[in-house]
């Protein structure tokens, strides 16, 4: 099956290797816009040239680096949220979040 997404933004979190970075070369192929998103400049920038987008550096993990991720790209058509967070609860618990977890705008696609 081929999927068409030209004229679709997606934003890929931690997508600049593994996991993340094959989700990104797949939306490419189906003609997204892809926008990378990690913690290290030098590999978004790199990640975003071999595939065609655009990248943006920014901790997701964090208050700031959410922001600054919705600062430069206030809206997306995709979202695939690839990354893991550690919560420690203060009394020793600790929980870790991981993606992948997709969802596309006007509910076309959701996975979770």
């Amino acid at each position: 099956m081929k999927i068409d997404l030209s004229g679709r933004v997606a934003l890929i979190t931690g997508s600049t290797a593994g996991i993340g970075e094959a989700t990104a070369q797949a939306l490419a192929d189906a003609w997204a816009h892809v926008v990378i998103n990690g913690r290290d400049a030098g590999h978004v920038q790199d990640v975003a040239r071999r595939h065609g987008g655009q990248g943006i550096t920014a901790d997701v993990g964090t208050a700031a680096g959410a922001a600054t991720v919705i600062g430069q790209l206030p809206d997306a058509d995709i979202l695939v949220n690839n990354i893991g967070i550690t919560i420690t609860n203060g009394q020793g618990a600790t929980i870790l979040m991981t993606g992948p977890s997709i969802t596309m705008n006007e509910g076309a696609l959701v996975v979770t």
